[in-house]
């Protein structure tokens, strides 16, 4: 059983995952681990860990790997598949700056955290003109009633 009291620790479970996930696994693959399990604001009762896996090869082969691994720990487990021919899939964007396991980050996966970005962009400026339009209108009615 792990312990996850000190960042330490964590970090020495994340590199066992990845030692048992290289010896098991053979296409290539990255884990990126995202959240508060490596930063200061975990809280061993209350926090998860977060990882977001990809491959060109058996997605559900890697997931099974990494949930057997994870379950010998008593750790809640979030973990996501990162499937860039997704075009809106935001939930990608936060592990995509994560730290990972691995340096397979083929162009393939560079140009879907570039799309999510720009999606996200679009989003924000989509919701700030509704927010604009809104508050304009509320300003109006205010002032004409």
């Amino acid at each position: 059983m792990y312990n996850f009291e000190s960042l330490t620790n964590r970090r020495k479970f994340i590199e066992n995952l990845g030692l048992f996930v290289n010896a098991n696994f053979d296409t290539d693959y990255n884990v990126f681990v995202f959240g508060s399990f490596l930063t200061d604001d975990f809280r061993p009762e209350k926090s998860d860990l977060d990882l977001a896996i990809y491959t060109k090869g058996d997605m559900m082969d890697l997931d099974m790997l990494i949930q057997e691994f994870v379950a010998t720990s008593n750790i809640k487990l979030d973990l996501i598949w990162i499937h860039p021919e997704f075009n809106n899939n935001y939930i990608d964007l936060a592990p995509l700056q994560g730290y990972y396991l691995t340096n397979y980050y083929p162009e393939e996966l560079q140009k879907h955290f570039t799309k999510l970005i720009f999606s996200l962009q679009r989003e924000i400026e989509y919701r700030t003109n509704n927010y604009l339009l809104l508050k304009n209108a509320l300003e109006r009615s205010m002032t004409d009633g």
